[in-house]
């Protein structure tokens, strides 16, 4: 310490690691000598930061003409209602064009309830049994901590879709049409999780005691499991065993099929393109976790002895390459990406140029994808499925076209019909996985595949990525407010 200068000692605070009104004053200063400030505060505050951070420049660039498409003109975009079913509706809207255009409908739906229900019962006894198979854990340990209610919400992986086709097999809407739990989960999700977990605390109690027998607790475990599943076929109806399928082709002709079962219904088209043969391919940079590398998440299945989560992490080229192979081919793709950037729900679309808040709120520090991931700021929050795709210079995507599960303002209009328009710029910076039929891949790919992954735990920086949470439609991106609040603004000026 040189002479004259006070010695701080290391527990010691100083001054300046407090907000002081000498800091505040020179805030509020330096925002009222810039005129410029004001012209935005007003703009934000009675707009709101979304319209007022719009680039009209950019939002003139946008384009829902797809030359290279899979979309039929009367096919209409599915809704999930407000639940976390999303990674459910996109997997099954891979196979739903698959069966539209091999049979000629003119429009069909996959029932979505039905998977909710098997899925919700599977989760209530796959985590019961992690409670009896790990006595040693504690509330406080980190995997713990995922199973819980995070386990028991709406989100999901691609495995988990993989494993209810695999075990159940599926329906059509007809056959078990949505519910107001199914559309509205919420209300659901408490009620089950608080008897779900009603059951973890009392099985954590009897494995403190001695007497305890393994056959106890599993009798406790299935004494819950069909409560839930009383109170599914409350919230949902009883799925189907056996049902009748009627439909309308493009020859204005009406058929009926009877005495389908779930699992006869699925294999008039399950055959040719199985479930079992897509793969995950992701796109996660981080130095730790190379490309080219086989991964696989622990505790991350949905159904005891399912699948698990497994994945290959490769450079973001490798999946636009197979996603625009794929769709090329003729069969969509699923991904997940973090919708919460740069979606615009006037213009449907996906660019994080549409909107300029440095400009706003002034710029701030720069971050990489893997930075972003490392610190959390960003996730594969919302699985859709591409469908098209508009290659520019040199062949390479400019362009892609998506249809999400928020239902539609208008299906036969081109930006109001549910499907989205993504920039390539919002693929590299904002996708994190994409699925496709292994048939696409290279062989190097393919060996790939077989070789022994990397294991991760749950908590793993990379898991949260990967797994797409229960974010549903936001009541200001719901089709039916929009058209509202643009009536609304047309009466204000009239």
């Amino acid at each position: 310490v040189e002479s004259g200068q006070k010695q701080i000692r290391p527990d010691e605070p100083s001054l300046d690691c407090f907000i002081l009104p000498e800091f505040i004053d020179k805030c509020k200063n330096d925002f009222n000598d810039n005129p410029m400030n004001a012209l935005a505060r007003n703009a934000v505050t009675s707009s709101g930061a979304f319209d007022a951070a719009a680039d009209v420049n950019e939002v003139n660039k946008i384009n829902h003409i797809f030359i290279n498409t899979l979309k039929p003109w009367h096919l209409k975009a599915t809704n999930q209602g407000h639940s976390g079913r999303c990674w459910m509706f996109a997997g099954l809207n891979i196979f739903r064009y698959l069966l539209t255009n091999a049979m000629n409908l003119i429009d069909f739906e996959f029932s979505e309830t039905y998977l909710f229900f098997w899925d919700k019962l599977e989760r209530s006894g796959t985590l019961l049994q992690w409670y009896i198979d790990h006595p040693e854990s504690t509330q406080y340990d980190r995997t713990a901590e995922h199973m819980g209610p995070k386990f028991l919400s709406d989100g999901g992986w691609w495995n988990y879709f993989a494993n209810l086709v695999n075990k159940y097999g599926l329906v059509p809407k007809t056959a078990m049409n949505e519910t107001y739990q199914s559309w509205m989960s919420e209300g659901m999700n408490e009620i089950l999780c608080d008897r779900i977990m009603a059951c973890a605390k009392q099985i954590r109690k009897m494995q403190t005691q001695k007497s305890t027998t393994r056959e106890q607790l599993i009798d406790v475990k299935n004494q819950t499991v069909q409560q839930i599943y009383d109170s599914l076929v409350k919230f949902m109806g009883q799925p189907p065993e056996k049902f009748d399928w009627s439909f309308h082709t493009h020859d204005q002709k009406s058929h009926k099929i009877a005495n389908l079962t779930p699992k006869s219904f699925t294999k008039l088209f399950i055959d040719a393109i199985n479930v079992n043969d897509f793969v995950v391919l992701t796109n996660i940079p981080n130095k730790d976790r190379p490309y080219y590398r086989m991964y696989e998440i622990k505790d991350c299945t949905n159904v005891k002895g399912g699948k698990s989560c497994k994945v290959l992490n490769l450079p973001i080229s490798e999946l636009k390459k197979y996603a625009s192979k794929s769709i090329m081919k003729g069969i969509p793709v699923w991904f997940a990406g973090d919708v919460r950037r740069g979606f615009h729900p006037y213009k449907s679309a996906l660019d994080e140029k549409l909107f300029n808040t440095d400009l706003l709120f002034g710029k701030t520090y720069p971050m990489t994808k893997e930075e972003k991931v490392m610190y959390r700021i960003t996730e594969g929050n919302h699985a859709m499925t591409l469908v098209g795709v508009n290659f520019g210079a040199k062949n390479k995507p400019e362009r892609w076209q998506v249809e999400n599960s928020w239902g539609y303002l208008d299906h036969e209009t081109p930006g109001n019909d549910g499907f989205l328009s993504m920039s390539d710029d919002w693929f590299d910076n904002n996708l994190f996985q994409i699925v496709v039929h292994k048939n696409f891949l290279s062989r190097t790919i393919l060996k790939k595949l077989n070789e022994e992954p990397i294991q991760l735990e749950i908590w793993d920086s990379m898991a949260p990525a990967l797994r797409v949470e229960p974010v549903g439609p936001p009541k200001k991106f719901n089709y039916n407010l929009i058209n509202q609040m643009k009536q609304e603004k047309r009466n204000a000026f009239n």
